[in-house]
């Protein structure tokens, strides 16, 4: 079984690396070489790494006979440094952990987000999400920058992010016994290895306020021991996005944290069919990872996308599986409030629970702003005043509400029932206590139901772009006389009566 193992890990990676690469994968081959040999040499005959300068920590291989269980490499070859940034100081300063204990710009008061990239990157991928986190708020943001590390080959920088843990934790206990900062207002934010670097940090760090993984890595991290990868444990608080995952994608499926939130389903995102990449790399802003590896690096996108101020807000529904969410059927956040949670920053007032909670789901576009509007429809149907018309439906209901015009597909609908739908809407969220009227149009599909018409009693609308704190905002319509009947390519008007 081991050694059908490590050949289903050796795949994953071999997908992973040639499903994923980015502007600062183009490099000799034969420095990677002499990389891969300079780390043999010195892993050879010890399990062990220990850090003098480092509250004596070690580092012991998960596994001594798994021989691609690799010790990380020298401290001074991954060479993790830290740039920090306030509203106040706005520019990269890079400062080590004894520095920082004497940087009059850094504030106890404030918040503290540290950024850590993941494989092949550095700490200027995410000057995005740093000035957006800034724009948020006044925090104290450190971008933790281990490209030293990150540019060899994978499973090599698997292994360097557990040492760029310690140096994070380090850091951030540093803080607090130097400066008075409390671990509770400490908040690390990873993407892919990264995230996985802090949940090691999370491991030594006493108290440590919250954890965002952003499509944690995937390859080598697949069902094994939760103290090798991000889990709930390393915060208080963990909530993770997940983008590409499946068994080729760069990130994981699984659950890792108190939240774990899949925009469209979390394995492929909208927008990133290899057709786009020419759109996607003609913004000046971007990288070509973000066409590259632009489902994995998507989960950064949405997340710094929700930090802006916005009439869109987005909510994850706890659902079974993304079929289900789509189909309406996980649209109500439950008696307790547990069953939906705000993404972005305000996830963190979510009630952590033990064991943590599911899954929670949400759509967003192609393109940004990423955020779309999400009604739960609800449509009673009448049964048929006579054999004349059959039972059965199928074809396109369409709605207007509010200037908001979208189709809901009916697919072997009995009438005679109430069925739900999710509708999606890229622009904002209307304000449903002002809308007088929905307007309906029904199209049969062809041949499928003669004579054509449709039976309506109630349309029901729920806007689900708000948190419980402000309850869900409904529009109940009903015909002028029940039931009202449409007949094919035909408009009806429901009021606000029922």
């Amino acid at each position: 079984m081991n050694k059908l193992f490590v050949i289903y890990q050796t795949f994953i990676c071999l997908a992973f690396l040639l499903c994923w690469t980015t502007e600062a994968a183009i490099e000799s081959d034969i420095n990677i070489i002499q990389n891969d040999l300079t780390n043999v040499s010195k892993s050879v005959g010890s399990n062990r790494r220990c850090y003098s300068d480092l509250n004596d920590w070690c580092i012991y291989k998960f596994n001594p006979l798994n021989p691609i269980d690799l010790l990380p490499e020298e401290r001074g070859k991954i060479s993790t440094v830290f740039a920090i940034y306030t509203r106040w100081a706005n520019f990269k300063t890079m400062i080590s952990a004894q520095e920082l204990a004497r940087w009059d710009k850094f504030k106890a008061t404030r918040g503290t987000k540290f950024i850590v990239h993941g494989w092949r990157s550095n700490g200027d991928r995410f000057l995005k999400l740093k000035n957006d986190l800034l724009a948020k708020e006044d925090f104290n943001v450190i971008i933790v920058d281990w490209s030293g590390g990150s540019k060899v080959e994978y499973n090599q920088a698997r292994a360097n992010i557990r040492l760029v843990g310690l140096e994070i934790a380090f850091l951030v206990n540093t803080l607090v016994t130097k400066l008075g900062a409390k671990a509770s207002d400490v908040h690390l934010i990873g993407h892919s290895l990264g995230a996985h670097a802090a949940g090691y940090a999370g491991e030594k760090i006493a108290n440590l306020g919250q954890i965002t993984g952003l499509d944690p890595a995937g390859p080598f991290f697949h069902d094994i021991p939760t103290n090798a990868r991000l889990d709930p444990t390393d915060a208080q608080f963990v909530d993770v996005i997940h983008t590409d995952g499946g068994i080729i994608g760069a990130g994981l499926l699984e659950p890792l944290g108190h939240l774990d939130f899949y925009p469209n389903g979390g394995i492929r995102q909208p927008g990133c069919d290899p057709s786009n990449w020419q759109s996607i790399l003609s913004d000046p802003n971007a990288f070509p990872s973000d066409a590259i590896a632009c489902d994995h690096v998507r989960a950064v996108h949405i997340y710094s996308e929700s930090l802006l101020s916005s009439n869109c807000k987005t909510i994850g529904y706890e659902c079974a599986d993304y079929d289900s969410f789509n189909k309406g059927q996980c649209t109500t956040c439950g008696s307790d409030h547990k069953r939906c949670a705000q993404f972005g920053l305000e996830a963190k007032n979510f009630p952590a629970s033990n064991p943590p909670n599911g899954k929670f789901y949400f759509n967003t576009g192609a393109i940004a702003p990423y955020c779309r509007s999400h009604y739960a429809v609800t449509v009673s149907l009448a049964k048929p005043p006579s054999f004349f018309n059959i039972p059965i439906v199928n074809g396109n209901l369409g709605l207007l509400v509010g200037g908001v015009n979208g189709k809901l597909e009916f697919n072997n609908l009995p009438q005679g029932r109430t069925h739900r739908f999710l509708f999606i809407d890229s622009s904002p969220p209307v304000d449903l206590s002002a809308v007088p009227k929905v307007n309906l149009r029904w199209d049969c599909a062809p041949f499928s139901c003669m004579p054509a018409k449709l039976y309506v009693n109630q349309v029901t609308i729920t806007s689900l772009n708000s948190y419980p704190k402000s309850p869900a905002k409904n529009f109940n319509s009903c015909p002028l006389s029940k039931p009202g009947f449409l007949p094919s390519s035909s408009n009806l008007d429901l009021l606000a009566i029922c």
